[in-house]
């Protein structure tokens, strides 16, 4: 019963903490109180600018901009990262085709054998030599 001990202890070590932190932050709360009553209440003033909004329209007449070939060259990749990325995903897929085969191929033959061995089964020593006749026909 050691572990009930441990946590009981842990629970009571909790608790406290808990009322450690509730306390902590009555405190905050009272010292807070205290600084608001003492010091004045500040408006908050807001100054705005005048914008000059033709700056911000203006858009730098020296650097030109061809988006003919940019977006030329986007397309390009992005038909080459789409080409590969089919390209992969047919490798996938024809190695998961390759998998299954060969995995049922594997399944078909235990099960031919089991069943070859189920038919000639008539005690020990005829399962082993039926076992030698289906493993090895010929």
């Amino acid at each position: 019963m050691e572990w009930v001990k441990e946590r009981d202890l842990l629970i009571e070590q909790t608790l406290a903490f808990v009322q450690s932190v509730n306390a902590k932050k009555a405190d905050i709360k009272r010292a807070d109180i205290r600084r608001s009553d003492t010091k004045p209440d500040l408006k908050l003033r807001i100054e705005t600018a005048p914008i000059d909004a033709t700056k911000i329209i203006e858009s730098p007449a020296s650097v030109p901009v061809s988006r003919a070939i940019v977006s030329g060259d986007f397309r390009a990749e992005m038909q080459a990262r789409v080409a590969k990325f089919r390209a992969h995903q047919e490798r996938f897929n024809r190695e998961r085709e390759e998998y299954l085969s060969a995995t049922l191929a594997k399944v078909r033959a235990v099960e031919a054998l089991a069943a070859c061995l189920a038919t000639s089964y008539r005690g020990i020593s005829p399962a082993i030599g039926a076992f030698r006749r289906c493993a090895h026909p010929g």
